[in-house]
């Protein structure tokens, strides 16, 4: 009869650290797995905030001339009418005529899907816009205003440029430029403030 209740007893104690502490094993398991997970977010953390204040760093040796002179390259916030206004400006100190001058987001032009936009503007730390105009005047005139373009501070690229005599005077030319101009993704930049 000892035998029988020691066997019971055994049983008992073997059913009991099956049922009870079985489930407990794998919560404590479970636990670990997440103390691990917890350890290995708060060590990238660490790494993140070791490289921000590493940026910041050298955000800081960035002088304010130089931050004035990158400000003016990729503007934050693209001021079109600023722009044709100074490229209007450049166009008649070399006695071109400016006009039918169109500006839009090249982000969004009519060939793109839909997701390619969202794609864009999520991928890219900055934003396109094209602008394009018509100038009339004299070639070398046009060549020289190019090069004024070319050497200001912000940054454009010429997407397209085709020539045409003009209509309206004869020896005139008409130069169709499509330029791409580039601006701070908004976006993109108040999500890092």
């Amino acid at each position: 009869m000892k035998n029988i209740f020691s066997i019971i007893i055994i049983a008992l104690s073997l059913g009991l650290g099956f049922f009870y502490a079985k489930p407990e094993y794998d919560k404590i398991s479970v636990l670990r797995e997440q103390k691990s997970a917890y350890e290995d977010a708060l060590s990238k953390a660490k790494q993140l905030r070791t490289l921000r204040d590493s940026l910041i760093a050298d955000y800081s040796s960035i002088s304010d001339a130089d931050k004035t002179k990158l400000a003016h390259i990729i503007p934050v916030a693209l001021d079109p009418v600023k722009l044709t206004s100074d490229m209007n400006v450049v166009a008649s100190n070399h006695s071109l005529f400016l006009h039918d001058v169109k500006v839009s987001d090249a982000n969004t032009s009519a060939d793109s899907s839909r997701t390619d936009v969202l794609a864009t503007n999520e991928s890219k730390p900055y934003s396109v816009t094209s602008i394009s105009f018509v100038t009339s005047g004299q070639y070398p005139n046009f060549v020289a205003f190019l090069r004024d373009l070319e050497s200001s501070v912000q940054l454009i690229d010429i997407k397209k440029l085709s020539i045409s005599v003009s209509r309206q005077s004869s020896g005139i030319l008409d130069f169709q430029s499509i330029i791409d101009t580039y601006s701070v993704n908004t976006m993109n930049n108040s999500s890092t403030q």
